[in-house]
């Protein structure tokens, strides 16, 4: 969306440059700059207008089969745009310890409203559908595209439908896509610490004999804060991939979970000092 919304930008700019003729001398030229900015704006909101009015079309009453590749590249479209323009500058590490031709179950820590944007525009290739709660396909826009992308609500106050969307978790791994799951089931708010595990989610792999991708994030939870001028680095850092081997013999998806807390809570800790140097700095 970004680097259309530019070309189209400077297109519509040199255009009406051209030929309207107010550009008489040299510098007239910072009428060209605001042009540019103008028109990039006025062409992020018509596609997002676009978005909208196609999104309208989606019903949600009407279970979805299969993942829809107009929807997938829609939300891969905006999540580019909306990156860019909450300024996340991304790191990530261990990207080598993953095979693109394998589907996992990703994962993490969940800090921030832009985690599951993050994760997946950085694992796009794994054809990632997430785990998330109902409300967020209520978001305008944002919930149809994520609906009809095949990405899958869980609703944790009723055991029968979260085993039927662990069942139909395990089958789009078994398809091909990968799944990503926040453990902690909410964002965690209250600091650096993870929140308990909720286990269940793990039954995804186990079932699908699938392994597991077990990664931190840390910085996302400055997004908001920074925005709209600093830009926020965000780090990604696979950690293990738990093997299928070892999926299918653990014990418990609680062994499986506690394994992941350790990871994950162990790499957090490695930015804990950074933060402590930041607050004696500001004291």
């Amino acid at each position: 969306m970004v680097i259309f919304s530019i070309i189209m930008s400077v297109i519509s700019t040199t255009l009406l440059s051209v030929f309207g003729g107010f550009i008489n001398q040299w510098y007239d030229f910072w009428i060209v700059i605001l042009l540019l900015f103008g028109f990039y704006w006025a062409w992020c909101a018509l596609l997002l207008i676009i978005a909208y009015l196609v999104t309208l079309t989606v019903n949600q009453k009407k279970p979805v089969t299969k993942p829809s590749k107009f929807f997938t590249w829609m939300f891969h479209f905006l999540n580019d745009f909306l990156l860019h323009t909450a300024g996340v500058k991304l790191k990530v590490t261990g990207l080598e310890k993953l095979n693109p031709n394998v589907s996992y179950l990703f994962v993490s820590n969940h800090r921030s409203n832009f985690d599951p944007q993050i994760v997946m525009h950085i694992f796009k290739k794994y054809k990632m559908l997430y785990i998330s709660k109902p409300s967020n396909f209520k978001i305008p826009i944002a919930g149809n595209c994520i609906y009809k992308a095949g990405h899958l609500s869980i609703d944790r106050d009723n055991d029968r439908k979260a085993i039927e969307t662990i069942i139909k978790a395990s089958n789009y791994l078994k398809q091909g896509y990968s799944i990503g799951l926040f453990p902690e089931g909410t964002r965690n708010k209250t600091g650096v610490d993870l929140l308990p595990f909720k286990n269940g989610g793990l039954k995804i792999a186990q079932r699908a004999k699938a392994p597991i991708v077990v990664f931190a994030l840390n910085g996302t939870q400055k997004i908001h804060k920074n925005f709209p001028f600093k830009r926020t680095v965000v780090n990604v850092d696979i950690l293990e991939v738990v093997d299928t081997e070892q999926v299918i013999s653990a014990s418990s998806t609680a062994e499986l979970g506690e394994r992941a807390i350790q990871l994950i809570q162990a790499k957090i800790d490695e930015y804990k000092p950074d933060v402590t140097a930041k607050t004696t700095q500001k004291q």
